[in-house]
């Protein structure tokens, strides 16, 4: 019968929830959550500007997580215009 190991699950938590620290990506960067994403929130706005100081956001509105599978015509919209920014 399979059990959870807690020790080390308990030793290994700060590696499993978080991530470790690498330089911030210092190119252009699209985010594009959906509205409806606990993922993507104002509370980790400051942690994501700081990996990825030239990330924009586009928010797909009435779209969760899965925004790319909720709403593929707007995120193909979305991707195409960033791209089209970036190259100009």
């Amino acid at each position: 019968e399979w059990r959870f190991n807690v020790p080390v699950l308990w030793d290994q938590y700060p590696h499993i929830v978080g991530w470790e620290t690498i330089p911030a990506w210092p190119h252009p960067t699209q985010f594009i959550p959906g509205g409806n994403s606990p993922y993507v929130t104002d509370a980790y706005r400051d942690a994501l500007l700081a990996q990825f100081p030239q990330a924009r956001a586009h928010v797909i509105a009435g779209a969760g997580h899965w925004v790319h599978a909720e709403k593929p015509e707007a995120v193909l919209r979305a991707i195409r215009r960033y791209l089209t920014s970036i190259a100009a």
